[in-house]
């Protein structure tokens, strides 16, 4: 019998998967300084100061943003040249920020080679699934008419009308 021949080893880091993941990992537990700056550029765009006791993970943190300053998230906001405005090309395929790229980009269902000549940041925008905004409802015809009917009262008895 031969044995079936052993894939080459890919370029790319392998993702961590479950309790390991980058997204999902306490931001604190993360020792990478490289990793550790990129969540600094992250807070500095959104206009927030760091405090990773309300957001203990990076997927709280981009899901944050998300919802409350998505449109933050500008090259124009950043401090100045860094991990965001790097390319995902130039990391480092054993660094966490690559590993985390790889996940961020495995959620939408595309390669990261397909960033190899983009920011970080565009492939953070353009891969991570971001909660929608919340729409403002606009009341039902019958809880307006109760509103109406109420304030009508309310100036009668106030005498108003």
């Amino acid at each position: 019998m031969t044995t079936p021949p052993v894939p080459p080893p890919s370029p790319l880091p392998q993702v961590p998967q479950g309790p390991r993941s980058f997204l999902h990992t306490r931001l604190a537990d993360i020792s990478d300084e490289v990793f550790q700056n990129l969540v600094d550029e992250l807070y500095h765009c959104a206009g927030w100061e760091r405090d990773d006791t309300s957001l203990p993970t990076c997927f709280y943190l981009l899901s944050a943003i998300g919802v409350q300053a998505r449109g933050s998230l500008r090259q124009d906001r950043l401090p100045g040249e860094g991990v965001l405005t790097g390319k995902v090309g130039a990391l480092a395929p054993e660094s966490s920020v690559a590993a985390l790229c790889l996940e961020v980009a495995r959620l939408s269902h595309t390669t990261p080679g397909a960033f190899e000549e983009k920011a970080v940041l565009t492939l953070l925008k353009e891969c991570f699934p971001w909660p929608e905004a919340r729409r403002p409802t606009t009341p039902a015809d019958g809880d307006m008419l109760d509103r109406l009917t109420k304030v009508i009262l309310q100036r009668r008895a106030n005498g108003d009308l």
